[in-house]
Protein backbone atom coordinates (compact mmCIF):
# COMPACT_ATOMS: atom_id res chain seq x y z
CA UNK A 1 0.00 0.00 0.00
CA UNK A 2 1.46 3.37 -1.00
CA UNK A 3 1.32 5.95 1.85
CA UNK A 4 -0.62 9.12 1.12
CA UNK A 5 1.05 12.53 1.77
CA UNK A 6 -0.20 14.26 4.93
CA UNK A 7 -1.52 17.79 4.38
CA UNK A 8 -0.16 20.57 6.63
CA UNK A 9 -2.54 21.83 9.31
CA UNK A 10 -4.25 25.20 8.76
CA UNK A 11 -2.34 28.09 10.40
CA UNK A 12 -2.69 31.85 10.91
CA UNK A 13 -0.24 34.64 11.69
CA UNK A 14 -1.09 38.12 12.97
CA UNK A 15 0.63 41.49 12.88
CA UNK A 16 0.96 43.22 15.24
CA UNK A 17 0.69 40.76 18.08
CA UNK A 18 -0.39 43.43 20.59
CA UNK A 19 -2.22 46.71 20.55
CA UNK A 20 -4.93 48.88 22.03
CA UNK A 21 -8.60 48.69 21.06
CA UNK A 22 -9.02 50.00 17.54
CA UNK A 23 -5.63 48.70 16.43
CA UNK A 24 -5.68 47.35 12.85
CA UNK A 25 -4.57 43.70 12.79
CA UNK A 26 -3.44 41.97 9.60
CA UNK A 27 -4.34 38.26 9.69
CA UNK A 28 -2.77 35.86 7.17
CA UNK A 29 -4.18 32.31 6.75
CA UNK A 30 -2.38 29.41 5.04
CA UNK A 31 -2.97 25.68 4.41
CA UNK A 32 -6.73 26.09 4.28
CA UNK A 33 -6.96 24.15 0.96
CA UNK A 34 -9.20 21.50 2.53
CA UNK A 35 -11.73 24.26 3.21
CA UNK A 36 -11.72 25.90 -0.22
CA UNK A 37 -15.10 27.53 -0.84
CA UNK A 38 -16.07 27.37 2.84
CA UNK A 39 -17.09 30.51 4.67
CA UNK A 40 -14.86 30.98 7.71
CA UNK A 41 -15.47 33.38 10.68
CA UNK A 42 -12.98 35.44 12.73
CA UNK A 43 -13.31 35.41 16.50
CA UNK A 44 -11.54 37.83 18.84
CA UNK A 45 -11.51 36.76 22.47
CA UNK A 46 -14.24 34.24 21.63
CA UNK A 47 -16.49 36.92 20.14
CA UNK A 48 -17.14 36.94 16.41
CA UNK A 49 -16.05 40.00 14.56
CA UNK A 50 -18.98 40.97 12.34
CA UNK A 51 -18.61 41.54 8.61
CA UNK A 52 -15.13 39.98 8.51
CA UNK A 53 -15.96 36.44 7.34
CA UNK A 54 -13.79 35.05 4.55
CA UNK A 55 -14.48 32.53 1.73
CA UNK A 56 -11.45 30.28 1.33
CA UNK A 57 -9.96 30.57 -2.17
CA UNK A 58 -8.64 27.60 -4.19
CA UNK A 59 -5.08 28.42 -3.08
CA UNK A 60 -6.06 27.79 0.52
CA UNK A 61 -4.38 31.12 1.55
CA UNK A 62 -5.94 34.44 2.37
CA UNK A 63 -5.32 37.76 4.17
CA UNK A 64 -7.71 40.12 5.93
CA UNK A 65 -7.65 43.18 8.18
CA UNK A 66 -9.77 43.86 11.23
CA UNK A 67 -9.74 46.19 14.26
CA UNK A 68 -9.43 45.21 17.89
CA UNK A 69 -12.95 45.76 19.25
CA UNK A 70 -13.77 48.72 21.49
CA UNK A 71 -13.89 48.21 25.25
CA UNK A 72 -11.70 45.15 25.03
CA UNK A 73 -10.30 44.46 28.48
CA UNK A 74 -6.55 44.42 28.89
CA UNK A 75 -4.87 41.04 28.82
CA UNK A 76 -4.32 38.07 26.53
CA UNK A 77 -7.06 37.51 23.90
CA UNK A 78 -7.20 34.60 21.43
CA UNK A 79 -7.75 35.30 17.73
CA UNK A 80 -9.21 32.25 16.02
CA UNK A 81 -10.54 31.05 12.65
CA UNK A 82 -13.66 28.94 12.94
CA UNK A 83 -15.34 26.75 10.32
CA UNK A 84 -18.94 26.72 9.27
CA UNK A 85 -19.79 24.22 12.02
CA UNK A 86 -18.13 26.42 14.68
CA UNK A 87 -14.98 24.36 15.22
CA UNK A 88 -11.70 26.24 15.74
CA UNK A 89 -9.33 25.67 12.83
CA UNK A 90 -6.38 27.86 13.92
CA UNK A 91 -5.58 30.28 16.76
CA UNK A 92 -3.04 32.93 17.77
CA UNK A 93 -2.80 35.00 20.99
CA UNK A 94 -3.04 38.79 20.93
CA UNK A 95 -2.09 41.06 23.85
CA UNK A 96 -4.17 44.11 24.79
CA UNK A 97 -2.04 46.37 27.05
CA UNK A 98 -3.58 48.23 29.99
CA UNK A 99 -3.80 52.03 29.56
CA UNK A 100 -0.84 53.74 31.18
CA UNK A 101 0.83 57.13 31.52
CA UNK A 102 4.58 57.59 31.18
CA UNK A 103 6.13 60.86 32.50
CA UNK A 104 9.43 62.23 31.25
CA UNK A 105 10.49 62.73 34.88
CA UNK A 106 9.19 61.59 38.24
CA UNK A 107 9.23 65.04 39.82
CA UNK A 108 10.61 68.56 39.77
CA UNK A 109 10.01 72.20 40.57
CA UNK A 110 7.06 74.33 39.63
CA UNK A 111 7.37 75.35 35.94
CA UNK A 112 9.07 72.07 35.02
CA UNK A 113 8.41 71.15 31.39
CA UNK A 114 6.86 67.69 31.49
CA UNK A 115 6.22 65.28 28.62
CA UNK A 116 3.22 63.01 29.28
CA UNK A 117 2.75 59.92 27.08
CA UNK A 118 -0.44 57.85 27.11
CA UNK A 119 -0.35 54.23 25.92
CA UNK A 120 -3.00 51.58 25.41
CA UNK A 121 -5.85 53.96 24.57
CA UNK A 122 -8.57 53.47 21.95
CA UNK A 123 -7.17 54.33 18.52
CA UNK A 124 -8.69 57.48 17.01
CA UNK A 125 -10.36 58.57 20.26
CA UNK A 126 -9.53 61.84 22.06
CA UNK A 127 -7.54 61.40 25.27
CA UNK A 128 -8.14 64.10 27.87
CA UNK A 129 -5.27 65.03 30.27
CA UNK A 130 -5.66 66.70 33.69
CA UNK A 131 -3.47 67.63 36.68
CA UNK A 132 -4.76 67.54 40.26
CA UNK A 133 -3.53 69.03 43.54
CA UNK A 134 -5.75 69.26 46.60
CA UNK A 135 -9.21 70.22 45.38
CA UNK A 136 -7.78 72.00 42.35
CA UNK A 137 -7.98 70.58 38.82
CA UNK A 138 -5.93 71.94 35.94
CA UNK A 139 -6.98 70.82 32.47
CA UNK A 140 -3.86 70.11 30.44
CA UNK A 141 -5.45 69.43 27.05
CA UNK A 142 -6.35 66.53 24.79
CA UNK A 143 -4.79 64.53 22.00
CA UNK A 144 -6.05 61.88 19.54
CA UNK A 145 -4.66 58.41 20.09
CA UNK A 146 -2.61 57.25 17.09
CA UNK A 147 -2.77 53.85 15.35
CA UNK A 148 -0.43 52.56 18.06
CA UNK A 149 -2.85 53.61 20.80
CA UNK A 150 -0.36 56.24 21.92
CA UNK A 151 -0.44 60.02 22.19
CA UNK A 152 1.59 62.58 24.10
CA UNK A 153 1.31 66.15 25.35
CA UNK A 154 3.76 68.69 26.74
CA UNK A 155 2.83 70.29 30.03
CA UNK A 156 4.28 73.06 32.22
CA UNK A 157 3.77 72.24 35.89
CA UNK A 158 1.63 75.04 37.39
CA UNK A 159 1.96 76.53 40.87
CA UNK A 160 1.19 73.74 43.30
CA UNK A 161 2.29 72.78 46.83
CA UNK A 162 5.00 70.30 47.74
CA UNK A 163 4.24 66.58 47.57
CA UNK A 164 2.88 64.08 45.03
CA UNK A 165 0.10 65.12 42.66
CA UNK A 166 -1.91 63.11 40.15
CA UNK A 167 -1.88 63.40 36.37
CA UNK A 168 -4.68 61.54 34.63
CA UNK A 169 -5.66 60.58 31.10
CA UNK A 170 -9.13 59.33 30.05
CA UNK A 171 -11.32 58.96 26.99
CA UNK A 172 -15.01 58.72 26.17
CA UNK A 173 -15.07 54.93 26.18
CA UNK A 174 -14.05 54.71 29.81
CA UNK A 175 -10.33 54.05 29.53
CA UNK A 176 -8.35 55.72 32.29
CA UNK A 177 -4.75 55.92 33.55
CA UNK A 178 -2.93 57.86 36.31
CA UNK A 179 0.62 58.83 37.17
CA UNK A 180 2.13 60.82 40.03
CA UNK A 181 4.41 63.83 39.84
CA UNK A 182 6.30 65.02 42.94
CA UNK A 183 6.66 68.78 43.50
CA UNK A 184 10.03 69.90 44.85
CA UNK A 185 10.24 73.37 46.50
CA UNK A 186 12.21 76.07 44.71
CA UNK A 187 13.24 79.67 45.39
CA UNK A 188 14.37 82.58 43.22
CA UNK A 189 16.48 85.51 44.44
CA UNK A 190 16.26 88.75 42.47
CA UNK A 191 18.80 90.21 42.24
CA UNK A 192 21.22 87.51 43.31
CA UNK A 193 23.95 90.11 43.87
CA UNK A 194 23.26 93.26 45.89
CA UNK A 195 24.83 95.73 48.28
CA UNK A 196 23.87 96.73 51.81
CA UNK A 197 20.62 98.68 51.78
CA UNK A 198 19.38 97.21 48.51
CA UNK A 199 15.94 95.63 48.28
CA UNK A 200 15.95 91.94 47.32
CA UNK A 201 12.89 89.93 46.30
CA UNK A 202 12.60 86.28 47.30
CA UNK A 203 10.02 84.14 45.47
CA UNK A 204 9.20 80.58 46.40
CA UNK A 205 7.08 77.82 44.88
CA UNK A 206 6.24 74.26 45.83
CA UNK A 207 6.19 74.84 49.60
CA UNK A 208 3.59 73.58 52.06
CA UNK A 209 0.21 75.10 51.22
CA UNK A 210 -1.17 77.90 53.38
CA UNK A 211 1.72 77.89 55.85
CA UNK A 212 4.40 80.28 57.10
CA UNK A 213 7.91 80.46 55.67
CA UNK A 214 10.98 82.35 56.92
CA UNK A 215 13.86 83.81 54.93
CA UNK A 216 17.25 83.54 56.62
CA UNK A 217 20.50 85.27 55.66
CA UNK A 218 23.69 84.56 57.58
CA UNK A 219 21.65 82.87 60.35
CA UNK A 220 19.39 85.90 60.73
CA UNK A 221 15.71 85.99 59.80
CA UNK A 222 15.37 88.86 57.32
CA UNK A 223 11.77 88.26 56.18
CA UNK A 224 8.66 86.19 56.79
CA UNK A 225 5.79 85.28 54.48
CA UNK A 226 2.86 82.92 54.13
CA UNK A 227 2.61 80.50 51.25
CA UNK A 228 -0.65 80.44 49.30
CA UNK A 229 -2.87 77.40 48.81
CA UNK A 230 -0.71 76.65 45.78
CA UNK A 231 2.45 76.77 47.92
CA UNK A 232 3.85 80.00 46.46
CA UNK A 233 4.99 83.27 48.08
CA UNK A 234 6.89 86.49 47.35
CA UNK A 235 8.55 88.68 49.96
CA UNK A 236 11.13 91.52 50.01
CA UNK A 237 13.97 92.21 52.43
CA UNK A 238 16.62 94.89 52.79
CA UNK A 239 20.23 93.70 52.82
CA UNK A 240 21.54 94.39 56.34
CA UNK A 241 24.95 95.86 57.10
CA UNK A 242 27.47 93.07 56.59
CA UNK A 243 30.81 92.29 55.02
CA UNK A 244 30.93 91.65 51.28
CA UNK A 245 31.08 88.02 50.22
CA UNK A 246 29.09 84.95 49.18
CA UNK A 247 26.30 83.75 51.46
CA UNK A 248 23.42 81.26 51.46
CA UNK A 249 19.81 82.35 51.73
CA UNK A 250 17.71 79.65 53.38
CA UNK A 251 13.91 79.50 53.09
CA UNK A 252 12.27 77.20 55.61
CA UNK A 253 8.62 76.20 56.04
CA UNK A 254 6.70 74.67 58.95
CA UNK A 255 7.68 71.15 57.90
CA UNK A 256 11.36 72.05 58.22
CA UNK A 257 11.62 71.88 54.45
CA UNK A 258 14.64 74.07 53.65
CA UNK A 259 15.65 75.40 50.24
CA UNK A 260 18.99 77.12 49.72
CA UNK A 261 20.19 79.64 47.17
CA UNK A 262 23.47 81.50 46.73
CA UNK A 263 23.50 85.23 47.38
CA UNK A 264 26.38 87.68 46.97
CA UNK A 265 26.80 90.87 49.00
CA UNK A 266 28.98 93.49 47.32
CA UNK A 267 30.68 96.56 48.73
CA UNK A 268 29.36 100.01 47.88
CA UNK A 269 30.00 103.69 48.55
CA UNK A 270 27.49 106.52 48.50
CA UNK A 271 27.82 110.30 48.61
CA UNK A 272 25.18 112.51 50.22
CA UNK A 273 24.94 114.53 47.00
CA UNK A 274 26.26 114.03 43.48
CA UNK A 275 26.04 117.58 42.09
CA UNK A 276 27.40 120.74 43.65
CA UNK A 277 30.16 123.23 44.03
CA UNK A 278 33.85 123.44 44.80
CA UNK A 279 34.35 123.57 48.56
CA UNK A 280 31.25 121.49 49.33
CA UNK A 281 31.38 119.14 52.32
CA UNK A 282 30.60 115.62 51.13
CA UNK A 283 29.69 112.72 53.40
CA UNK A 284 31.11 109.52 51.94
CA UNK A 285 29.66 106.27 53.34
CA UNK A 286 30.71 102.72 52.56
CA UNK A 287 29.45 99.23 53.34
CA UNK A 288 30.66 95.71 52.61
CA UNK A 289 34.35 96.51 53.09
CA UNK A 290 36.81 94.44 55.08
CA UNK A 291 36.15 94.46 58.81
CA UNK A 292 38.27 96.93 60.83
CA UNK A 293 40.29 97.84 57.75
CA UNK A 294 41.84 101.12 56.58
CA UNK A 295 40.01 102.78 53.67
CA UNK A 296 41.59 105.46 51.51
CA UNK A 297 39.30 108.02 49.89
CA UNK A 298 40.45 109.91 46.80
CA UNK A 299 38.97 112.69 44.70
CA UNK A 300 40.17 111.92 41.18
CA UNK A 301 43.83 111.18 41.97
CA UNK A 302 44.09 113.36 45.07
CA UNK A 303 44.03 111.52 48.40
CA UNK A 304 41.71 113.38 50.77
CA UNK A 305 40.89 111.10 53.69
CA UNK A 306 41.77 107.86 55.47
CA UNK A 307 39.10 106.18 57.61
CA UNK A 308 38.67 102.83 59.35
CA UNK A 309 35.74 100.45 58.97
CA UNK A 310 33.79 99.08 61.93
CA UNK A 311 33.06 95.49 62.94
CA UNK A 312 30.53 95.20 60.08
CA UNK A 313 32.79 96.61 57.36
CA UNK A 314 31.08 100.02 57.22
CA UNK A 315 32.54 103.53 57.39
CA UNK A 316 31.58 107.21 57.09
CA UNK A 317 33.84 110.17 56.38
CA UNK A 318 33.65 113.80 55.26
CA UNK A 319 35.72 115.36 52.49
CA UNK A 320 35.91 118.90 51.09
CA UNK A 321 35.67 119.18 47.31
CA UNK A 322 38.96 120.73 46.11
CA UNK A 323 39.31 123.30 43.35
CA UNK A 324 38.50 121.45 40.15
CA UNK A 325 37.01 121.97 36.73
CA UNK A 326 33.29 121.69 35.95
CA UNK A 327 32.01 118.23 35.08
CA UNK A 328 32.22 114.72 36.50
CA UNK A 329 34.87 113.71 39.03
CA UNK A 330 35.46 110.27 40.52
CA UNK A 331 35.44 109.60 44.25
CA UNK A 332 37.22 106.32 45.02
CA UNK A 333 37.29 104.30 48.24
CA UNK A 334 39.48 101.22 48.61
CA UNK A 335 40.69 99.00 51.41
CA UNK A 336 43.18 97.25 49.15
CA UNK A 337 40.72 94.46 48.39
CA UNK A 338 37.45 96.19 47.67
CA UNK A 339 37.42 99.23 45.38
CA UNK A 340 34.26 101.22 44.77
CA UNK A 341 33.62 104.53 43.04
CA UNK A 342 31.00 107.27 42.96
CA UNK A 343 30.68 110.29 40.70
CA UNK A 344 30.46 113.90 41.87
CA UNK A 345 29.71 116.56 39.26
CA UNK A 346 30.97 120.12 39.67
CA UNK A 347 28.40 122.71 38.69
CA UNK A 348 29.08 124.56 35.43
CA UNK A 349 27.11 127.76 36.00
CA UNK A 350 29.25 130.87 35.41
CA UNK A 351 29.20 133.76 37.90
CA UNK A 352 27.30 136.90 36.95
CA UNK A 353 29.09 139.92 35.52
CA UNK A 354 30.16 142.45 38.20
CA UNK A 355 28.74 145.99 38.07
CA UNK A 356 31.42 148.74 37.68
CA UNK A 357 31.10 151.34 40.46
CA UNK A 358 34.04 153.75 40.01
CA UNK A 359 35.11 155.52 37.96
CA UNK A 360 31.66 156.05 36.52
CA UNK A 361 31.14 156.29 32.81
CA UNK A 362 32.80 159.28 31.17
CA UNK A 363 34.11 160.63 34.49
CA UNK A 364 37.56 162.16 35.07
CA UNK A 365 40.10 160.84 37.52
CA UNK A 366 43.47 161.93 38.73
CA UNK A 367 46.30 159.47 39.06
CA UNK A 368 46.53 157.47 41.27
CA UNK A 369 42.91 156.29 41.39
CA UNK A 370 40.90 153.16 42.31
CA UNK A 371 38.89 150.90 40.04
CA UNK A 372 35.97 149.69 42.14
CA UNK A 373 33.22 147.20 41.27
CA UNK A 374 30.37 145.42 42.95
CA UNK A 375 31.41 142.06 44.39
CA UNK A 376 29.47 138.98 43.20
CA UNK A 377 28.70 135.65 44.90
CA UNK A 378 29.10 132.11 43.55
CA UNK A 379 28.70 128.78 45.30
CA UNK A 380 32.07 127.55 44.00
CA UNK A 381 34.62 129.45 46.06
CA UNK A 382 37.15 131.02 45.99
CA UNK A 383 36.01 133.70 43.54
CA UNK A 384 38.60 135.90 41.74
CA UNK A 385 38.35 138.80 39.27
CA UNK A 386 40.06 139.84 36.06
CA UNK A 387 40.32 143.50 34.91
CA UNK A 388 41.20 144.99 31.53
CA UNK A 389 41.91 148.62 30.50
CA UNK A 390 42.10 149.62 26.84
CA UNK A 391 42.07 152.73 24.68
CA UNK A 392 39.18 151.39 22.53
CA UNK A 393 35.83 149.93 23.63
CA UNK A 394 36.45 146.68 21.70
CA UNK A 395 39.44 145.83 23.97
CA UNK A 396 41.34 144.40 21.01
CA UNK A 397 44.63 145.59 22.48
CA UNK A 398 44.39 146.00 26.25
CA UNK A 399 47.09 148.25 27.70
CA UNK A 400 46.67 146.82 31.19
CA UNK A 401 45.41 143.43 32.42
CA UNK A 402 45.16 142.07 35.93
CA UNK A 403 43.82 138.64 36.99
CA UNK A 404 43.33 136.50 40.11
CA UNK A 405 42.24 139.56 42.07
CA UNK A 406 40.63 138.60 45.36
CA UNK A 407 39.34 142.07 46.32
CA UNK A 408 36.67 143.87 44.30
CA UNK A 409 38.90 146.90 43.61
CA UNK A 410 42.26 147.74 42.08
CA UNK A 411 44.47 150.81 42.59
CA UNK A 412 45.91 152.31 39.39
CA UNK A 413 48.95 154.59 39.68
CA UNK A 414 51.29 152.63 41.89
CA UNK A 415 53.48 151.23 39.16
CA UNK A 416 50.66 151.13 36.60
CA UNK A 417 50.46 154.82 35.69
CA UNK A 418 48.21 155.88 32.84
CA UNK A 419 49.17 158.89 30.71
CA UNK A 420 46.76 161.83 30.79
CA UNK A 421 44.00 161.50 28.24
CA UNK A 422 44.30 163.60 25.15
CA UNK A 423 41.44 165.86 24.20
CA UNK A 424 38.44 163.80 23.00
CA UNK A 425 39.91 160.47 24.04
CA UNK A 426 39.01 158.04 26.86
CA UNK A 427 40.20 154.94 28.60
CA UNK A 428 37.81 151.95 28.86
CA UNK A 429 37.72 149.37 31.64
CA UNK A 430 35.78 146.18 32.34
CA UNK A 431 35.81 143.34 34.89
CA UNK A 432 34.66 139.68 35.08
CA UNK A 433 34.53 136.97 37.75
CA UNK A 434 35.98 133.44 37.72
CA UNK A 435 34.75 130.93 40.33
CA UNK A 436 36.58 128.09 42.07
CA UNK A 437 35.39 125.62 39.43
CA UNK A 438 37.05 127.73 36.70
CA UNK A 439 33.67 128.84 35.38
CA UNK A 440 34.41 132.17 33.64
CA UNK A 441 31.72 134.82 33.82
CA UNK A 442 30.83 137.46 31.22
CA UNK A 443 32.67 140.76 31.04
CA UNK A 444 30.89 143.71 32.55
CA UNK A 445 29.64 146.55 30.36
CA UNK A 446 32.71 148.74 29.60
CA UNK A 447 32.97 152.06 31.48
CA UNK A 448 34.86 155.04 29.96
CA UNK A 449 36.95 157.57 31.93
CA UNK A 450 39.54 160.27 31.37
CA UNK A 451 42.84 160.87 33.21
CA UNK A 452 43.43 164.56 34.03
CA UNK A 453 46.76 166.21 33.15
CA UNK A 454 49.13 166.92 36.06
CA UNK A 455 47.76 169.76 38.21
CA UNK A 456 49.57 173.32 38.14
CA UNK A 457 51.49 174.58 41.22
CA UNK A 458 49.43 176.11 44.00
CA UNK A 459 49.43 180.03 44.08
CA UNK A 460 51.27 180.28 47.37
CA UNK A 461 54.00 178.02 46.10
CA UNK A 462 54.23 179.93 42.86
CA UNK A 463 54.53 183.27 44.78
CA UNK A 464 57.21 181.83 46.98
CA UNK A 465 59.16 180.68 43.97
CA UNK A 466 58.80 184.14 42.32
CA UNK A 467 59.98 185.83 45.52
CA UNK A 468 62.96 183.53 45.77
CA UNK A 469 63.81 184.21 42.12
CA UNK A 470 63.54 188.00 42.70
CA UNK A 471 65.73 187.80 45.77
CA UNK A 472 68.31 185.81 43.85
CA UNK A 473 68.20 188.47 41.07
CA UNK A 474 68.66 191.31 43.61
CA UNK A 475 71.59 189.55 45.22
CA UNK A 476 73.21 188.91 41.89
CA UNK A 477 72.58 192.52 40.74
CA UNK A 478 74.05 193.89 43.96
CA UNK A 479 77.15 191.77 43.59
CA UNK A 480 77.59 192.89 39.96
CA UNK A 481 77.13 196.58 40.91
CA UNK A 482 79.56 196.28 43.75
CA UNK A 483 82.09 194.75 41.44
CA UNK A 484 81.86 197.61 38.95
CA UNK A 485 82.20 200.23 41.68
CA UNK A 486 85.27 198.59 43.08
CA UNK A 487 86.87 198.64 39.64
CA UNK A 488 86.24 202.37 39.19
CA UNK A 489 87.87 203.17 42.52
CA UNK A 490 91.10 201.44 41.56
CA UNK A 491 91.28 203.26 38.31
Amino acid sequence: MVPQPVSAAPAISIHPKSGAPGTKVVLTGSNFGSYRGDRLSIFFNNTEIPRIAVSVPSSGSFQLVFEVPEKTEPGEAPISIRGESGESLAEEMFTVPAPELILSTWGGEVATKLDVMARGFQVGKAVDFSYYFGEETVHIGNQIALDTGECSIEFIIPESPRGKHSISASNAVGQHANAEFAIIPSITIEPSTAAVGDTVMVSGAGFTADNDVSVNLFNNVVAKAKASISGSFTVDFTVPVMKAGKYLIAVEDVNREVKWAEFTVTSRISVNKNLGEVGAKLIVSGTGFEIRSVVTIKYDTEELLIVKTNDLGAFTGTITVPISAPGAHVITATDGYNLRQAVYTIESESPVAPEPLSPRRYSEVSSPFVLDWEGVYDISQPLVYSVQIARTPDFRRPILEKSDLIASQLTIGNGDTLLPSRRGTYYYWRVRAVDGASNVGEWSTPAAFRVKPASPLPTWLRNVLIGVAALIAIVLGYRIWKGYKKADTKS
